[in-house]
């Protein structure tokens, strides 16, 4: 047993002191110019749930003289800055864009901090923002955790989802489910949720430790090489200096814990839990998607487990339309690495409905 409590310590207290050299982002990343700011972008105030205020992109004709609306939803440890080619693609096909800062990131600062962070709310903001354009419908599109963010709007609010396109992450009660019941096989893509969400004030001081060199390498470091600029996570990087440390509003550990919430609701009784979008396993069983869905998956996810990707598009998760696409040479970065295969399979299908 001693020899045991000393390696694990020896473990823990290896991993605490790691910082890498800088030197691999100099290699990882390219040289290219940050992307470029769409032609009469603006980044405007746009109202949330519960008083929030999101600050976020907009591009195109105004709504009610365009194709259509869409949303874009970033991703951890993103900003909305992360869609800029997307929103120049879809501003000048015609569309109104709308890409936010999503609640406790870079500018958008939650007056509540992270107390009531859930799937639910963040389904709420979605609902507010699309309401702000004058439609009464949107296309949603998002990435990682923009992408449980657009499901949970799918599923809470269908009448206002015209359709959703999901990359990197399959319907929340697969995604749920699945790291559940295969636990000790999902553990190595899913152990940092337990340390982000639960860790508090431990996992914000190892993610700015050596100018975010440890954080910058478990997120970024899994893409493939060249696709993120230095400019690119050099302005990641100024944001997270005001937002991921914060003890009050981090989504290090606010969106994390709600991430540890929703696997834990899972397990218990809704009568223990409380309500809410996908509140308990136990009762309410799978909530299929009634969107038109479009799921994009990186074929080499180090944070998503690619068994998932051959059930997403089972029909106790999406009872409409939907197409699913598995980009096998991609990674969870497949919005960075694959836009003009990501647009092109947009582009149809939109076309198609």
């Amino acid at each position: 047993m001693g020899k045991f409590l000393t390696a694990t310590i020896a473990v823990f207290a290896a991993f605490f002191a790691y910082t890498p050299s800088s030197s691999w982002q100099d290699a990882h990343f390219s040289d290219e110019p940050a992307p470029a700011w769409p032609e009469g972008a603006k980044y405007v105030s746009v109202p949330g749930a519960q008083g929030l205020v999101h600050q976020a992109i907009t591009a195109g004709p105004a709504p009610a003289e365009s194709k259509g609306v869409i949303v874009f939803c970033h991703g951890f440890p993103e900003t909305a800055r992360s869609w800029l080619p997307y929103i120049s693609h879809y501003a000048a096909a015609g569309y109104h864009v709308l890409a936010p800062d999503l609640r406790n990131v870079n500018n958008t600062v939650a007056p509540n901090n992270n107390n009531d962070l859930s799937l639910d709310l963040l389904a709420d903001d979605l609902l507010a923002v699309v309401k702000s354009t004058g439609q009464e419908k949107a296309i949603v599109v998002g990435h990682d955790w923009g992408a449980g963010a657009a499901w949970a709007f799918a599923l809470k609010y269908p009448a206002h989802a015209q359709s959703l396109v999901s990359m990197s992450v399959p319907h929340l009660e697969l995604y749920r489910s699945f790291n559940v019941w295969r636990l000790p096989y999902s553990v190595d893509h899913e152990w940092y949720f337990l340390f982000f969400g639960l860790t508090g004030p431990v996992a914000r001081w190892k993610a700015a430790l050596g100018d975010f060199g440890w954080f910058t390498k478990w997120g970024f470091g899994t893409s493939d090489p060249g696709a993120f600029s230095k400019a690119e996570v050099a302005s990641f990087k100024s944001v997270w200096e005001r937002d991921m440390a914060s003890a009050t509003r981090s989504p290090l550990t606010g969106w994390y814990w709600m991430g540890n919430m929703l696997i834990l609701k899972g397990l218990l009784p809704a009568s223990v839990t409380g309500g809410g979008l996908c509140a308990s396993m136990w009762s309410d069983g799978e909530t299929p998607s009634k969107t038109p869905t479009l799921q994009l998956f990186g074929g080499r996810d180090n944070y998503i487990n690619p068994s998932m990707f051959g059930h997403a598009s089972n029909k106790e998760y999406v009872a409409h339309t939907n197409k699913r696409t598995v980009i096998f040479d991609a990674t969870h970065w497949v919005n960075h690495e694959k836009k003009t295969e990501c647009m092109a399979e947009m582009d149809s299908f939109f076309a198609g409905l």
